[in-house]
């Protein structure tokens, strides 16, 4: 986190080697995220709410080029001592993330029960070393934004740390 209360996550492209989006965090009464496209630093998504200790209940908002026109969602999370269960709402549409007690994926259901994506943090050999996700989308239901939103929510404490 740097003076300004802001931290930073890189969104890279399938080899590694180059930017597609950089999350900003902004830690105040409303935590909120920026999604920063890479190279325009156009801000195509951004989220706000609580998403901090045990509660979670954001809205995001995010710029559709065709329409020029922000559209927004909702995720909410259930509390269940075996399943981890985010609601996502999106243009209309219902969406569930969820994982299993034991296991190492999130994954992205639509309403028909079709795993849409997933995604699952790197083994890390060292503490020090840098926290990597990867990203599976199988599907184009979903925006990439939400899933990157996602990501963030789901492990905040690792990727902004205070």
């Amino acid at each position: 986190m740097d003076k300004n209360g802001l931290s930073r996550l890189s969104i890279l492209n399938s080899n590694g080697k180059e930017y597609l989006y950089r999350l900003r965090s902004s830690h105040t009464e409303n935590d909120v995220l920026l999604l920063i496209a890479y190279p325009s630093k156009d801000i195509v998504a951004y989220l706000q709410g609580q998403w901090r200790n045990e509660t979670l209940n954001v809205t995001y908002d995010i710029f559709n080029y065709t329409t020029n026109q922000w559209t927004n969602g909702t995720i909410k999370k259930t509390f269940n001592v075996f399943i981890e269960k985010y609601f996502i709402e999106w243009d209309g549409q219902n969406f569930l993330m969820k994982k299993k007690l034991f296991s190492i994926n999130h994954k992205f259901y639509d309403e028909n029960q079709d795993v849409l994506a997933q995604f699952r943090k790197r083994f890390r050999w060292f503490n020090w070393s840098l926290i990597k996700y990867d990203l599976k989308i199988y599907s184009d239901k979903l925006l990439d934004a939400v899933y990157f939103f996602s990501i963030a929510i789901v492990d905040h404490n690792n990727i902004f740390q205070e």
